[in-house]
């Protein structure tokens, strides 16, 4: 569980660095609880929130319950060490009443070309140039 725990929080590092690269004004929030573990802070003081989802070597991915929102995606690094970012609209689309996507879900056909380092979605739904 701690090795699980470890690469969860690395993952999470791996995209805040990405998003501040990309000059992004990016918080994280002290607890998680709302399936929130960043927030960007647009110039005009609306916000975008971001669930981040990283996974080893196995294609499996733990959702929850999704709430679709505008302001809400989800940055996926899965195996393949690309960076997905997705809005909610589409993962709960994906989802469809479940709770999980994995291999036999067709997770790796979802993650396609367009969401592939695709950092222009959050900039679209931002008044942030990245």
């Amino acid at each position: 569980m701690a090795k699980t725990l470890f690469f969860g929080k690395h993952c999470e590092y791996l995209v805040f660095a990405e998003l501040l690269k990309r000059g992004y004004d990016t918080y994280l929030p002290l607890v998680d609880d709302k399936g929130v573990d960043c927030i960007i802070r647009n110039s005009d003081g609306t916000h975008l929130d971001i669930q981040i989802k990283g996974r080893g070597p196995r294609w499996i991915f733990n959702f929850g319950r999704v709430e679709s929102r505008p302001n809400y995606f989800f940055i996926i690094y899965p195996p393949d060490r690309n960076f997905y970012v997705i809005p909610s609209s589409e993962i709960c689309k994906w989802l469809n009443g479940r709770e999980k996507l994995g291999i036999n879900n067709t997770i790796k056909e979802i993650l396609n070309k367009e969401y592939k380092n695709n950092f222009d979605l959050l900039a679209k739904n931002s008044n942030n140039s990245s």
